[in-house]
């Protein structure tokens, strides 16, 4: 009996010991950053502080931006884009869709040009800043994001006029005017304050959208509003889909005009242009 009771005691012992290991196991694959509670818990931080910084960059955000879309419902979104970029000119044929839709969101729009990937992109939002400057500002926005024979030559002025805005010499002055580039990286610091690194990416008071809206994102986002809040994980492309989109769009683009298109994206990548 005695040599049977000492016997249970190692057993115990390493019953005991297991339970303890397959317990702290369990609890660093839980809680570690990678573990499926850890990932919940830093994306729950992630969140909150994206609100917190949007919340608290409402007022620039509304003094910054202006209206691309006047919507009928609660819903207001703050889209942050570049004339040169595929997925906005994409993202505008969406839009100008909405507008036959009924409980459509209002949308403001704020300059963000990809000057690494998009040559032009940075002189196409300053000519929209200075067609704005003479009350024409949705003509340049729309024929900027519906034509891309600016691409080739930046010829701004043949824009102006196409679009008929009246006083070519008050837009050609405006264009070189260092105010108008002053607003212009002033708009780019606030996208960069908010984490923006991409386009388009859509702001609202609960968080933010990197990537296009479909349909059904904005019927979820009109649907649930205000009757609920609008409370969206922040739905940042991962790493993977980001890069790989990003490379895509940089190897056709480059294809197009003849350009090694390869070797451009290692030049991408390695400028960091394409951030994750």
């Amino acid at each position: 009996m005695t040599s049977g009771r000492a016997g249970t005691r190692p057993r115990r012992f390493v019953d005991t010991a297991l339970n303890v290991i397959l317990v702290c196991v369990g609890a660093v694959l839980l809680f570690h950053p990678n573990g499926l509670l850890g990932r919940s818990i830093a994306q729950w931080h992630r969140e909150r502080e994206a609100r917190l910084i949007v919340r608290e960059s409402w007022p620039r955000l509304l003094e910054m931006g202006r209206p691309v879309l006047s919507g009928t419902s609660s819903v207001l979104l703050v889209e942050f884009a570049d004339y040169e970029c595929r997925f906005c000119q994409e993202q505008h044929e969406r839009m100008e869709q909405w507008k036959t839709e009924s409980d459509n969101p209002s949308v403001i729009f704020i300059h963000f040009p990809l000057r690494s990937l998009h040559p032009r992109a940075e002189g196409a939002a300053l000519a929209a800043l200075c067609a704005e400057q003479q009350g024409r500002f949705l003509a340049m926005h729309d024929h900027l994001m519906e034509s891309d024979k600016w691409v080739d030559d930046g010829n701004w002025v043949r824009d102006a006029r196409e679009i008929a805005i009246r006083d070519l010499d008050r837009f050609t002055q405006c264009l070189i005017n260092p105010e108008t580039r002053a607003q212009l990286e002033a708009e780019v610091r606030l996208g960069r304050h908010l984490g923006v690194s991409a386009t388009p990416t859509f702001v609202s008071l609960e968080g933010i959208h990197a990537g296009m809206l479909s349909g059904e994102d904005l019927e979820g986002l009109v649907g649930s509003y205000p009757s609920k809040r609008w409370r969206p994980t922040i739905l940042l492309l991962n790493q993977q889909d980001q890069l790989r989109d990003a490379r895509n769009l940089v190897v056709e683009s480059y294809s197009e005009k003849g350009q090694a298109s390869e070797q451009r994206w290692a030049v991408h990548l390695r400028a960091g242009s394409v951030v994750a």
